[in-house]
């Protein structure tokens, strides 16, 4: 009696253990190029860190999305979060190490209210110029996934939020997605939050002529964060010979939609990651940035007062975070 009671109590941890890690649902899927996936799968937390279990069939997009729908079903949430990486960040390694940073004050947070992450994943190479063209192309082709996904969280909640972080050069796979967005016929979505992170797109891009000159028509907040030290987001600028808005922001935010605020994380020095010099990867490794990108998420910037922020006197809806 006393091994069946033991094995009881067992099962019963074990039960609440699986529910309790089951809060968040991580989700990835991986193209090398715009016509078929490469990989798909889960990141499972195992002693308190993430890593990838892929799925047999590599094409199974049925079985991801059949996931999707029993998760929302359960937790009653289906806010969600795209999270769309920068160039050279697609290997395993890296996503894994990303995630774990971003686990810690930010997904597995008391407060946050989005438990559903699903990673973009686009490869990339060191051709830059041809990363332009693949990032853009493979987002194109995420789009009807999007689709799918976003239509089975409003199936089990009606009320749920769609939210999307860009990294780096992930802007840009991102615009693949927000062409195709915009050009479609029905629109029966609209994210809430989008952030771009250390963005590698052009410093025009929320004018009238620029990429993304109808934002505000995707999402009802965008957030960019910039760093003038940026040292990735540079030698960007020279390649391409134009400024970037992670790196020196939005010059006259007069032209620009009233959606959209700046984010300048310049005078931070809390990265606790070994590439901290190179001022491109505080998405992930400053505490301060994985904070605040909680509140946004989570509380609205519109009303979340407690946030560490300085009001910058001389470019409107600018902001320093301290």
């Amino acid at each position: 009696m006393k091994s069946i009671n033991t094995l009881i109590i067992i099962l019963i941890l074990s039960a609440i253990s699986n529910s309790l890690l089951a809060q968040n649902l991580h989700v990835y899927v991986e193209k090398k190029d715009s016509s078929e996936y490469s990989d798909m799968g889960y990141l499972v937390e195992l002693d308190g860190e993430l890593s990838h279990h892929a799925l047999d069939d590599i094409q199974d997009e049925e079985q991801i999305l059949k996931k999707l729908a029993e998760h929302v079903r359960e937790h009653k949430n289906g806010n969600i979060l795209f999270y769309i990486h920068g160039m050279l960040a697609h290997t395993k390694w890296y996503q894994k190490m990303v995630h774990n940073k971003l686990n810690q004050g930010l997904y597995t947070d008391s407060l946050n209210k989005v438990n559903i992450i699903i990673s973009l994943v686009w490869h990339g190479t060191m051709d830059y110029p041809q990363n332009y063209v693949d990032a853009y192309q493979i987002g194109e082709s995420y789009f009807s996934f999007i689709e799918k996904a976003q239509a089975i969280t409003k199936k089990h909640d009606k009320e749920r939020e769609i939210n999307f972080i860009m990294h780096s050069m992930g802007s840009r796979a991102f615009q693949g997605i927000y062409d195709k967005y915009i050009n479609s016929t029905e629109k029966d979505w609209k994210a809430e939050n989008l952030l771009f992170v250390a963005s590698d797109a052009p410093d025009d891009c929320f004018y009238k002529e620029g990429v993304f000159s109808a934002i505000d028509s995707f999402a009802n907040n965008i957030v960019v964060y910039k760093n003038v030290h940026d040292f990735t987001l540079g030698i960007s600028r020279g390649i391409n010979e134009q400024d970037r808005i992670g790196l020196s922001g939005i010059s006259d935010m007069s032209k620009v939609s009233k959606a959209i605020s700046v984010v300048d994380v310049s005078i931070l020095n809390d990265n606790d990651g070994m590439m901290k010099l190179t001022g491109h990867r505080y998405l992930f490794e400053s505490p301060s940035v994985r904070k605040d990108i909680l509140k946004v998420l989570n509380l609205n910037i519109a009303t979340s007062l407690d946030r560490n922020l300085v009001k910058d006197s001389v470019i409107m809806r600018t902001y320093t975070l301290k």
